[in-house]
């Protein structure tokens, strides 16, 4: 009689995609057999959103959580707003107990984490955090520290803006993230702080320009020229959580804009050949 049972990586495949199609609710698998719930239990907390009224998969706000699925975090976004107190929770040991984080995400004014913190995060290549605070983050270690501190940082959201010293900030932001290709500031940021940014990251590909007054998306900002700047108005949370579950996020739809754009201009060139 033909053994029943299927070799054991297509049913870890055939788990993988049951857990992926979002059917009923996907947790109920880790009750089949311990060895699904191995398999399952990387995907289930690679994304962790805490947020008061969505939690993304699960409620994950305990430190007993994070100590033992911490590893398995690999796209990460606290809202500061649903973060609970500190004699509750740490945000600074909590965040110590996800090595892995390659996309972090807190939106919170001057977040208390320790520098150390978000220096051994050296996975992270995606950074949305308070502008003013990585900068003030820079300024105190830069006299100490003679390498850049963010060397694999490919995107930075800025929460927040800057009005002083914007040629000086910026310029110090390129020293310390010198693989920035892709950055983004809100609308009230001004065309100065945008200039600056342009011209002075020297790797920059993308320069997206948060404007929640407007809606849609659109090809020019008053007062800066450079094919690199778009503009879009929609939300952090929504972007962010569309990128997670396979959709286009903020910086797709950057990239995806200007593909279109640099295809245009091509095909307006050989136009006028």
């Amino acid at each position: 009689m033909p053994d029943p049972r299927l070799p054991p990586e297509l049913e870890r495949l055939i788990f993988i995609y049951a857990f992926h199609s979002r059917v009923g609710e996907p947790t109920n698998l880790f009750l089949v057999a311990k060895r699904v719930r191995e398999w399952l239990l990387p995907l289930a907390f690679e994304v962790v959103l805490v947020h008061r009224r969505h939690f993304f998969p699960f409620r994950f706000y305990t430190q007993h959580q994070f100590a033992e699925y911490g590893t398995h975090i690999q796209h990460l976004m606290i809202l500061y707003k649903s973060w609970p107190g500190a004699d509750s929770v740490n945000l600074d040991q909590c965040l110590g107990l996800c090595p892995n984080v390659s996309d972090l995400s807190l939106i919170w004014n001057s977040p208390p984490i320790r520098t150390e913190t978000l220096l051994n995060l050296s996975k992270l290549t995606h950074l949305s955090i308070d502008i003013r605070y990585l900068l003030n983050l820079i300024s105190s270690t830069s006299s100490t520290i003679h390498t850049p501190l963010f060397p694999n940082i490919t995107h930075f959201d800025a929460i927040g803006s800057l009005r002083d010293h914007v040629e000086s900030h910026i310029i110090a932001l390129d020293r310390h993230l010198p693989d920035l290709t892709h950055i983004a500031f809100v609308y009230r940021s001004g065309s100065a702080l945008l200039q600056s940014v342009l011209r002075n990251c020297k790797r920059l590909e993308a320069l997206v320009w948060w404007n929640i007054v407007l809606s849609g998306i659109y090809d020019t900002v008053e007062g800066v020229d450079d094919d690199r700047v778009v503009t879009m108005a929609t939300s952090r949370l929504l972007c962010w959580k569309n990128a997670m579950r396979g959709g286009l996020g903020m910086w797709d739809i950057a990239d995806d804009i200007l593909k279109k754009r640099a295809e245009h201009k091509r095909a307006e060139n050989r136009e006028s050949l």
